[in-house]
């Protein structure tokens, strides 16, 4: 048995014992999400997975979330706000 396949089994049997179902890309995609979410910079999260490129990290394994999507939002529209008052000059109080 491979090492590949010893470590496959094993996260087989502790995820039945506990009852779950999880697979290595079910992690991966945990990691790179997870990892990302605490603010680790996407070319480290990418060299960790192995990647040529960070955009496919960013494509496939960075799940995207609501509270980000919010957090986002929140900052795009006080920069558009800023932007209105200050006729367009860049508003840097906005910025986290």
């Amino acid at each position: 048995m491979t090492e590949q396949n010893a470590l496959r089994c094993g996260l087989q049997k502790a995820a039945e014992k506990i009852g779950i179902h999880l697979t290595w890309n079910q992690l991966r995609h945990w990691s790179g999400t997870m990892l990302f979410r605490a603010g680790v910079k996407i070319n480290v999260i990418q060299a960790r997975l192995g990647h040529s490129r960070w955009q496919t990290t960013a494509d496939w394994y960075i799940e995207n979330h609501a509270e980000g999507e919010r957090a986002a939002a929140d900052v795009a529209s006080k920069l558009l706000d800023g932007w209105e008052k200050k006729e367009r000059g860049f508003c840097p109080e906005v910025l986290p």
